[in-house]
């Protein structure tokens, strides 16, 4: 079996939820240990439930993503109020009942509970058309306020009629499968963007990693042009004042970069794995009269 299910009580009330796995236990197994904690965890930081239940599902998205399985999941919270758990055999709906802290009845019960409830789950297997609109259209014109059906169950447990009625939301497994489809739907619409961007970090990356190889080259070119720019104001620096001396060291400095700029972002950009790159590269270090150990790239 791939089903999960839970009941826990906390900040005052019964949170719920139905775990259908598919392809594999795991994923419902993860979701149904963990989800409540993370709606509660919510709660706890003064989120209203809608808003944790949000926070719950998106966790719950993250924690299973990875897994080669995966699960549908519906879960409620009912705060305040009264549960009443019913079932085919009686026993069974006390047991369970005696465990939430509500009450139980059997199924042969339901019409004036389901009168008087502002929601009802099924989840009783092999029973088709549990409730249906003929029973409970008298009960909406008497008594025309919200009432919600959740049916996990397969067959359906509720006849899909009733979402006809007025103020009625059912919601089932259909429901579920198209929410979880267009999820999946939008999650695959998204890949072409995620490759994209990993493509573009690829390039940036192997545009640094081309980089380095060049990095000796052009540290090497610099540092020669540099100082045969400093040689150069020295000797014709002589006899002038130390003002005049800087002024010219710093002209010296800026025409020696305004002329390494161009030479730097052509060998920024050599590729040493392909022929051309590895040409400039030497050349470089040859025209500028740093080949050799001076142009290597410490290790």
């Amino acid at each position: 079996m791939q089903d999960r299910y839970v009941l826990v009580e906390g900040a005052g009330g019964l949170f719920g939820g139905v775990y259908d796995g598919h392809g594999g236990q795991e994923a419902a197994e993860q979701a149904a240990a963990a989800l409540h904690a993370w709606f509660f965890e919510a709660l706890g930081r003064g989120l209203h439930p809608e808003a944790a239940f949000a926070e719950a599902f998106r966790r719950a998205d993250r924690a299973v993503q990875s897994s080669t399985c995966g699960t549908t999941a519906t879960a409620f919270f009912v705060q305040g109020g009264r549960l009443t758990v019913a079932n085919r055999t009686l026993k069974h709906a006390r047991r369970l009942a005696v465990e939430v802290g509500g009450e139980a009845c059997g199924l042969d019960d339901l019409d004036p509970l389901v009168a008087r409830a502002d929601i009802v789950v099924g989840t009783v297997g092999n029973r088709a058309g549990l409730i249906g609109s003929q029973s409970l259209a008298g009960v909406v014109r008497q008594d025309p306020r919200s009432r919600y059906f959740l049916d996990l169950a397969h067959p359906r447990n509720f006849d899909a009629s009733l979402a006809g009625l007025p103020g009625v939301r059912l919601i089932d497994l259909e429901h579920v499968f198209r929410s979880v489809e267009s999820a999946r739907r939008e999650r695959a619409a998204q890949i072409p963007l995620a490759e994209a961007i990993v493509d573009e970090a690829a390039d940036a990356y192997m545009t640094w990693f081309r980089g380095r190889a060049s990095v000796a080259v052009i540290r090497a070119v610099r540092a020669r042009v540099l100082e045969m720019a400093e040689t150069e104001v020295e000797r014709h620096a002589r006899g002038l004042s130390g003002e005049d001396r800087e002024r010219m060291l710093d002209f010296a400095h800026s025409l020696a970069r305004s002329l390494l700029h161009q030479p730097t972002a052509a060998l920024r950009q050599a590729d040493p794995q392909l022929a051309d790159g590895r040409t400039l590269l030497d050349s470089a270090a040859i025209l500028f009269g740093v080949a050799g150990a001076e142009a290597r790239e410490p290790a």
